[in-house]
């Protein structure tokens, strides 16, 4: 009996588990057995994430590369516009205060490699203790296009033309006397920085065209000087060990049509702090040499500068500057000129930026 009960019972046991790896086998099978995605199918999938990506690539290079285009792109131009207040008194001619109104002086970038300056200011100058003498309005203009050339992350090169015209009546003992002057200016340069250190140069060429016209109540006389300046060079050096410090020093030379060669070095040092309201701080002492150097005149100048800018909002700056200069005379011989001079000088406006 126990003979034939055992195959039976094993058998009985063993059934179930072959039938269960059969099913376990099979669904595993099924599985595998998913419907096929053809190769044109997953191609266009690819090809259609491809093109978003490649378009959404293409934007962002257009706005990098020409972001005047767009609404959103960066700020273009830079606008100053206010008024200026200089008091001088001086050692051997009579005290001179000059208000003048800047109506504006800024630039606008309108290409990668382009951008153009531009200023004008008409001013007023009066004379004499009490400012009894008023000389008769001033006016100045600038307008200067320019290339600029990235080489590298820290260096660039740039080339600019010049124009500036200067027109208005000065006073005289012989009454009025208008002045009309002419100035062209080519001047090439370069920047190169080494971390806080910075580097630029740049020579110019200038020519100017002068016209005078005297009034002596009968007759106007007109008189006609050309002038042609041989190159001038400048030469700057910075350095800004942290952003509230910098140490500046330039040189530049040129001569003028009479052969003369006039020098001015100066060094200066700059501290700022800024605030997180948006007001800026800034204190600056520039020690200059301006001279001559085949007269041997000139002055040494003292430059105490205090500047303050304040963040309106994201177009609109205030800036507030107060600045005393103290011209230190010296000379050979009788060429003494107007003697030491010191000046009072303040500016007050606002710029634009957009």
């Amino acid at each position: 009996m126990k003979k034939l009960l055992l195959p039976l019972v094993f058998g009985s046991v063993a059934l179930p588990v072959t039938a269960l790896e059969k099913q376990v086998v099979e669904a595993w099978e099924e599985s595998l057995n998913l419907p096929e995605i053809s190769s044109d199918v997953f191609d266009s999938y690819n090809m259609s994430a491809n093109n978003a990506r490649n378009a959404r690539n293409e934007r962002q290079q257009r706005r990098r590369n020409n972001p005047w285009l767009y609404k959103n792109g960066p700020k273009r131009t830079r606008i100053f516009s206010g008024i200026e207040l200089s008091d001088n008194t001086y050692g051997n001619r009579e005290r001179r205060s000059e208000f003048k109104k800047v109506l504006f002086d800024g630039n606008t970038k309108f290409h990668p490699n382009w951008r153009i300056r531009y200023a004008m200011n008409e001013s007023n100058v009066s004379r004499g203790e009490n400012g009894e003498l008023i000389d008769a309005p001033t006016r100045w203009m600038k307008l200067a296009p320019r290339f600029e050339q990235v080489l590298s992350p820290t260096a660039n090169w740039f080339a600019e033309f010049e124009y500036t015209n200067f027109s208005g009546f000065g006073r005289s003992n012989q009454g009025g006397r208008l002045n009309n002057t002419d100035t062209y200016i080519i001047k090439v340069g370069g920047n190169k920085r080494f971390g806080s250190h910075n580097f630029n140069a740049h020579v110019d060429y200038r020519y100017r065209e002068q016209s005078f016209y005297i009034d002596d109540g009968s007759e106007i006389d007109e008189t006609n000087n050309y002038e042609t300046q041989d190159p001038r060079y400048q030469i700057g050096y910075r350095y800004r060990p942290n952003r509230h410090v910098q140490f500046q020093l330039t040189r530049n030379q040129n001569k003028n049509h009479l052969g003369q060669t006039n020098l001015n070095q100066f060094g200066k040092v700059t501290l700022n702090h800024s605030l997180s309201n948006g007001l800026r701080s800034e204190f600056s002492f520039q020690r200059n040499k301006n001279f001559n150097k085949d007269t041997d005149t000139g002055y040494f100048i003292n430059r105490y500068t205090f500047l303050n800018t304040y963040r309106i909002n994201e177009t609109l700056q205030a800036l507030l500057e107060v600045s005393y200069r103290k011209y230190d005379r010296f000379y050979t011989g009788n060429l003494r000129g107007a003697g030491d001079r010191k000046q009072l000088f303040t500016k007050a406006g606002i710029n634009f930026h957009f």
